[in-house]
This record gives C-alpha cells, sequence and structure tokens, in this order.
C-alpha cells in the first residue's frame, strides 16, 4: 500500500512539473508574439507618419502650383448678355503652357453683380474671342484643344436670357468645330474655319467654311476650297 502511494505521489509531482513547464512555455510564447505586434505597429506608425508628410509635402506643392495657375490667368471685360454692361471673362491665357493644363483650364463668366453666368472647371486651354455670328449677343469661342492631326477643337458659347446663363451650344450637331479660325476671313455676322479636308486616296483637301448662329447652333452655310482663297 506504501508502494503504491509512493508511485501515486511522484506521478502526481511529474504531472505537476510538467504542467509548470509548459504554462511557462506558453508564458514565454504570448510575450514574444506581443513583442512582435508592438514592433509591427511601431513600424506601421513610422510608415503612416512618413505617409502624411509626404501628403502634406503634395498638398504644399499643389497649393504653389494653383498658385501659379491663377496668376497666368488672364481676364477680359465685355458685354456678352446684349445689356450694355460689360461681364468679366476669366480663363487661361494664350498661348497656353500646355504642361500646366494637360486636361485644360477653368473659364468663368461674372456679371457685373458678380453672378455667376459661366462657370466651366476645366477643358478650355483658353478664350479666342467674341464674335459676331449673327445671333443677338456675342458668341464666345474657346479652343478645347490644339495642335492635333486635323488643327483645333473649338467650343463656342451663347448667352441664353432664359436662364440667364452662358450655355455651350453646338456646331452643326457637333460638340466642337475643327480646324483653324482665320479672323481676317470673318465677316460681321460669320466665323469663317478651315479644315483640312480629306480626299478618298487619304491627302488633304482643305477647304474654308462660313459659319452663322442658326436654329439655336453654330451652321455651316458657305464653303469653299483653299486654294481659291
Amino acid at each position: 500500500m506504501l508502494k503504491k502511494s509512493a508511485v501515486l505521489t511522484i506521478a502526481f509531482a511529474l504531472l505537476f512539473l510538467v504542467s509548470s513547464c509548459n504554462a511557462s512555455k506558453t508564458s514565454i510564447d504570448y510575450d514574444h508574439e506581443l513583442q512582435l505586434k508592438q514592433d509591427e505597429l511601431q513600424k506601421l506608425t513610422q510608415e503612416n507618419e512618413i505617409l502624411n508628410k509626404e501628403i502634406e509635402l503634395l498638398q504644399n506643392q499643389n497649393k504653389i502650383l494653383q498658385s501659379q495657375l491663377d496668376e497666368m490667368y488672364s481676364s477680359w471685360s465685355t458685354d456678352l448678355t446684349g445689356d450694355g454692361i460689360n461681364e468679366i471673362i476669366t480663363g487661361p491665357p494664350s498661348p497656353t503652357p500646355i504642361s500646366l493644363f494637360e486636361n485644360g483650364g477653368s473659364l468663368m463668366v461674372k456679371s457685373a453683380e458678380g453672378d455667376i453666368l459661366l462657370d466651366e472647371k476645366t477643358g478650355i486651354l483658353n478664350m479666342i474671342g467674341i464674335y459676331d455670328a449673327g445671333a443677338k449677343t456675342p458668341v464666345l469661342i474657346t479652343l478645347q484643344w490644339g495642335g492635333g492631326s486635323m488643327g483645333n477643337y473649338y467650343g463656342a458659347y451663347l448667352f441664353d436670357p432664359v436662364s440667364n446663363k452662358l450655355k455651350r451650344i453646338q456646331w452643326d450637331n457637333y460638340e466642337v468645330a475643327v480646324g483653324l479660325l482665320y479672323d481676317n476671313k470673318c465677316k460681321s455676322g460669320s466665323i469663317v474655319i478651315m479644315n483640312r479636308g480629306l480626299k478618298p486616296d487619304g491627302f488633304n483637301q482643305p477647304f474654308y467654311q462660313r459659319w452663322i448662329y442658326k436654329n439655336g447652333q453654330m451652321t455651316p452655310v458657305e464653303k469653299w476650297d483653299a486654294d481659291d482663297q
């Protein structure tokens, strides 16, 4: 009986020692894992600080660039509504620095009282000019894009007395007119744009086209070969 009790005592002692070792091992593993998590958190915190500094740097660079753009913008004063009072047009300069206006700049027209008549956020390279195209009020012509294989891409805006805003008008059902606008060939009530044209064989066949405002849009009314001048 004593022998059996001694064996049981030894068995319990061994079990206790094994349990103690396992508990100690578990504690050690937990401490190591906790340290790894703390190291990872510290690393992420440092990376976040670096990222925040980079974001702040980019924001400052963007402010500087925006300031440069604002300084480069030009303003014009002219009557676009027909009331005898000039509106203020603010848009990209001409010639436009393409590197700064890859997607085009903004164009804003304000009344003398400060009401916004047009606010294009982007897409304008510069303002070409104000033209008499046969409408009751002048047409504002803008350069939407330039230097393409077919020439420039022109947009047109006209005052709408119903909405009291300048609205974009189409060119013969297209958003833009393509070619080169010739001031010296424009006469009162019309605009002339030379298009490079294409022959069936792929060669260019330049022609002039006269445009007037008709039926709510810019409409071509005359066309002649560029060779005829």
